[in-house]
């Protein structure tokens, strides 16, 4: 039998984290939202919103991360 060879990897170019603007994630979405967010044309976009509304409310300290975005000076606006 003779050995499979193993496919190479392929490189993607390494930025700095001050020079990357988006960071590429992974994460679970609960089934039962899964097609709310299908329905939205640029998803990426629609959390980035999302996640930039929920900051805004907590430098406003009408929720539970205020703590978390005081730390957070890059986002101030």
């Amino acid at each position: 039998m003779e050995p499979k060879e193993k496919q190479s990897r392929k490189a993607y170019k390494k930025h700095s984290e001050d020079a990357a603007q988006q960071k590429m994630f992974t994460f679970r979405l609960d089934c039962r939202l899964l097609a709310w967010l299908n329905s939205k044309q640029n998803k990426g976009r629609y959390i980035n919103n999302l996640i930039a509304k929920d900051m805004k409310r907590g430098w406003l300290g009408d929720d539970e991360h205020t703590e978390e975005v005081e730390t957070l000076e890059d986002w101030k606006a």
